[in-house]
């Protein structure tokens, strides 16, 4: 199996795009990623975290944390 072929066998959980695309500072996907994750069940933990700190003073944040009924 080529390397490159990998992505379409193994599940990678949608947090872990808000981390790459937030330390990559792209917020707008990481926000699209970020209700992704929600979707599938992420941890409350992960939305919270300190990888994805840049994130917490966007207004977006806190209205994604209200719209899924968790405290800041």
């Amino acid at each position: 199996m080529d390397e490159k072929d990998k992505g379409t066998e193994v599940y990678v959980p949608p947090h872990c795009y808000v981390y790459i695309y937030a330390g990559l500072g792209d917020l707008d996907k990481a926000f699209a990623w970020q209700d992704r994750a929600f979707v599938d069940g992420a941890s409350p933990f992960n939305y919270f975290s300190p990888i994805i700190d840049n994130l917490h003073g966007d207004p977006r944040f806190k209205e994604d944390i209200r719209k899924w009924g968790l405290e800041i």
